[in-house]
């Protein structure tokens, strides 16, 4: 059983460039609670191939604490016709308590065949840990009106994220981009889109580091 306290302050700017034009300035605080998946005190246990030797598996970490994160956002934005927007934004968040995974190692008890009595056996177990991290990067986004009722919209971001021990961050693509068109009317609207995400960081397969492809 945990309990917590903590300010999450905020802090919005908006200065009127031109009539059309706008500069806005972010700085928060925020929170946010790990996965249930992560929490869970559970294991899954492979016992160790030799008499002996060392078994594997994964968990859950029910004493992470929550993540905290403090971020600053810099955002141009230019309508430039109706219904149009032309904006490029820049952004930093230093977290605190990111659940990263890393692996410890457990002597847990185990009762199997050939050892009805059960002993102890050491573990080299997966499980999520709390680390410190930080991503930064920037974004760029055009939404474009054809007409009375067509339109396109697209946008990128790059990120660039790193933990405390220098490894990635699980699941953050450095590129990722959409673009989509629509269609709307009073009653009606219809859109289409392509998506990307680059290759990111997916976790730990046996103290080796896995990635997974691209995504489109």
């Amino acid at each position: 059983k945990h309990s917590y306290n903590d300010w999450l302050p905020t802090l919005n700017f908006r200065y009127e460039l031109t009539d059309d034009m706008d500069l806005r300035f972010a700085a928060t605080r925020t929170l946010g609670r790990p996965d249930y998946s992560a929490l869970a005190g559970s294991v899954s246990l492979l016992p160790p191939a030799v008499e002996g030797g060392t078994g594997s598996g994964s968990g859950g970490n029910p004493d992470l604490e929550p993540i905290l994160s403090t971020n600053l956002d810099l955002t141009w934005e230019w309508y430039f016709a109706e219904r149009a927007l032309l904006s490029a934004s820049v952004y930093y968040m230093d977290i605190d308590n990111y659940v990263s995974l890393g692996q410890e190692m457990r002597s847990i008890f185990t009762i199997d065949a050939q050892h009805p009595d059960g002993r102890f056996v050491d573990y080299l177990l997966t499980v999520p840990v709390g680390s410190s991290a930080e991503v930064k990067g920037f974004e760029i986004a055009w939404q474009q009106p054809f007409g009375e009722h067509w339109g396109i919209l697209a946008n990128y971001s790059y990120a660039d994220g790193d933990t405390a021990d220098g490894t990635p961050m699980l699941g953050t693509s450095e590129h990722t981009y959409n673009l989509g068109g629509y269609f709307e009317t009073d009653n009606f609207s219809a859109r289409i889109a392509y998506n990307y995400r680059s290759e990111f960081y997916s976790g730990l397969d046996r103290a080796t580091a896995f990635w997974q492809n691209d995504v489109k």
